[in-house]
C-alpha cells in the first residue's frame, strides 16, 4: 500500500482525501495531512516553496497546477524528479473532459472549456481590487 501526504486540505484536498479514506481498492493510505490554516485553500505557493524539496524525497502531486504555468518552476520540479528518481504527478482529471477531447481531436475544429469556481475557493492575495466578499455574481 502507498502511502500519501496531502497538502492542502481545501475542496480538492478534501476531497482526494475522501476518496483515499472511503475507496481502499485505490491501494492509497494517508501518512499525514498539512493546511496552512482552516480558512485558507492550498495555493501554488506551496509548490513554489516547497516542491522541489518535497521531490528529494518522495513523489509529488500538485493539486493546484496553477503553478506548472511557469516554466522555469515545471522544469526546476522535472529536474529535481530526475535528479532523486521521484515523480512529479499531473492529475488528469484537472481540466474534465480534456482526456476524451484530446483523443478525438482530429474531429474538432473548435473546442471551448468555461471553469467555474466558487469565490472561496479563489486566492484573491495577487488580486488586491478584489475580495470573496465582493463576488456575489457570475464573474470573469
Amino acid at each position: 500500500m502507498a502511502r500519501i501526504g496531502l497538502i492542502g486540505y481545501g475542496y480538492l484536498g478534501s476531497y482526494v482525501y475522501e476518496q483515499i479514506q472511503t475507496r481502499p481498492e485505490l491501494g492509497l493510505d494517508i501518512a499525514f495531512v498539512y493546511n496552512r490554516s482552516p480558512q485558507k485553500l492550498a495555493h501554488p505557493d506551496i509548490t513554489r516553496r516547497h516542491g522541489a524539496a518535497f521531490l528529494a524525497h518522495t513523489d509529488y502531486m500538485p493539486l493546484s497546477l496553477t503553478c506548472l504555468a511557469e516554466t522555469a518552476l515545471e522544469r526546476t520540479l522535472l529536474a529535481a524528479a530526475v535528479q532523486n528518481d521521484s515523480r512529479l504527478y499531473v492529475p488528469p482529471g484537472a481540466v474534465i473532459g480534456l482526456d476524451a477531447l484530446s483523443e478525438g481531436r482530429e474531429m474538432w475544429e473548435e473546442v471551448t472549456i468555461t471553469m467555474k469556481k466558487p469565490p472561496r475557493s479563489i486566492d484573491f492575495a495577487d488580486s488586491p481590487d478584489y475580495t470573496r466578499e465582493d463576488i456575489d455574481a457570475e464573474t470573469v
